[in-house]
């Protein structure tokens, strides 16, 4: 494509041999400002505004006082600046020329006497140190065998002080590692505070680790660990992020560590709930170990061991009462409407609790959502079942089972309703207030539950399948503490 000059007024077009054409420059801006501003083109499509030149635009070399642009910016073509087609003065441009060459000539002699007198006084220095040398070299020369015997000792000791500073050295290192691996979170640095951490006491904590030794088994982390870990997620729901900084793994080292720990139930209703069906097939481990602890009393038993508050009910052998777990909202519609309880205000699992009249749970459901009543999760949780004729049970008013259980040739022991009546009678009052003063103990064992902080928090949809066990983990926990009513 052919090219002409972009100037006003000029008629030159790309010839070979004749005039040159140079582009108009992108970078840097203020040269290319330079440029258009000296053009001086309006544009032609805009009333008052800058031309804006395109890529095929040219300049040619007449408009230059050497024939081409100069990149110097002190160089008078750094700029076009002749015959530009709007009044140019008469004055020759050829005196800028020789003013800019005179400059860099003198620049270029000033910069040959500086490198000159510089080269001087390095040829200077070297001389200098040369003849140092020299003399140093003769005076060595000139030693005698005993001052060089001297200079051997000197080394000696010298290396043997180096021998004992290095000796000190490793001795320092080694401490500083010793009293680093103290500082690591394990089980033998906070074996004093046990109970904080993992909610039991040392020899509980010893007996368990003992139990726990041939299963847990890891490379990373040992059995005491693995444990301490466990236990600090159900006692303080201490997130997998704080517990791998603690214990210096990964976070998917916690989270195997504590589905390997804590099993996902095989008979879960929740998980069916959640359809949080898979194929997890872990070992159960410490809740299986626990499990045992949570034993049905039979009422010789129960009646042996019975507290002095309930000479009132001698034939009494559980108390019963629910408690609920919040979890986060579950995707499924059907999963949130199962779920979603009225009383909390939120989607729960919930669990039905049975102690004996001396305090130690003796039997935990399985979780339910949190929509089922009171008498649907006791009939058909297996709690009933468990029960035998002439036995007595301690519930609350929506426990509406006493048809269930007479059948069965049991006893529920309700406080008096108020429905239909203008006020309750003498013995009601009193039978009501026996009671009131029995049952709170089971709230109490609840709180005891509530306690581990997993229970109190709202779990996470990935923690669901594992609340079953996870609550015949803190039942046996707690089985293992005093009890917390008097003998």
């Amino acid at each position: 494509m052919p090219h002409s000059c972009c100037i006003i007024k000029c008629t030159s077009r790309a010839k070979k041999g004749e005039v040159s054409l140079h582009r108009i420059p992108k970078w840097p801006l203020d040269r290319r400002e330079k440029w258009l501003s000296a053009i001086k083109r309006k544009d032609p499509t805009a009333t008052n505004q800058q031309w804006t030149p395109t890529a095929s635009h040219r300049v040619c070399g007449k408009h230059f006082i050497t024939g081409k642009p100069h990149e110097n910016k002190q160089h008078p073509d750094y700029v076009p600046s002749k015959e530009l087609g709007y009044g140019t003065t008469n004055r020759s441009r050829d005196t800028s020329v020789r003013r800019f060459t005179s400059r860099e000539r003198r620049q270029e002699k000033i910069d040959r006497e500086t490198a000159a007198k510089a080269l001087i006084q390095l040829q200077q220095s070297v001389d200098s140190v040369s003849a140092e040398l020299d003399e140093r070299t003769k005076d060595v020369g000139t030693q005698t065998d005993g001052s060089v015997s001297d200079i051997v000792e000197k080394c000696v000791r010298d290396c043997l002080n180096l021998r004992g500073i290095l000796a000190e050295l490793r001795e320092e290192n080694n401490k500083l590692k010793r009293d680093l691996a103290d500082q690591r979170f394990t089980f033998n640095n906070v074996k004093k505070d046990i109970h904080f951490f993992a909610g039991v006491t040392i020899d509980c904590f010893t007996f368990l680790s003992t139990e726990l030794a041939p299963v847990l088994q890891n490379k990373s982390i040992s059995c005491d660990d693995q444990l301490l870990l466990v236990l600090m997620k159900i006692r303080h729901f201490s997130s997998n992020i704080d517990l791998a900084l603690r214990f210096r793994i990964s976070n998917s080292s916690v989270a195997r560590v504590i589905h390997k720990v804590i099993p996902v139930s095989q008979s879960a209703h929740v998980n069916r709930m959640l359809m949080l069906h898979g194929s997890i097939s872990l070992h159960p481990v410490l809740a299986t170990f626990l499990r045992p602890l949570i034993v049905w009393r039979e009422r010789d038993v129960c009646q042996r061991n019975m507290s002095s508050l309930f000479k009132c009910f001698p034939n009494v052998i559980s108390t019963i009462d629910c408690f609920e777990v919040p979890f986060s909202r579950p995707d499924g519609l059907t999963a949130r409407a199962q779920t979603w309880s009225n009383y909390k205000h939120c989607n729960t699992v919930k669990f039905l609790i049975s102690i004996t009249p001396c305090g130690a749970i003796s039997f935990v459901s399985a979780g339910w959502g949190g929509r089922v009543s009171d008498k649907q999760i006791t009939c058909d949780s297996g709690f009933l079942d468990k029960l035998e004729h002439g036995d007595e049970i301690l519930a609350d008013r929506g426990f509406l089972i006493s048809s269930e259980c007479a059948a069965r040739g049991v006893t529920v022991h309700l406080p008096a309703f108020t429905k239909g009546k203008k006020q309750l009678t003498g013995k009601e009052v009193v039978t009501s207030r026996q009671l009131s003063r029995l049952r709170i103990h089971v709230e109490r064992v609840i709180g005891f539950v509530k306690k581990y902080k997993i229970l109190q928090g709202r779990l996470t949809i990935n923690l669901v399948p594992l609340l079953d066990d996870i609550v015949v983990i803190v039942a046996g926990l707690v089985n293992l503490q005093p009890s917390l009513l008097p003998s």
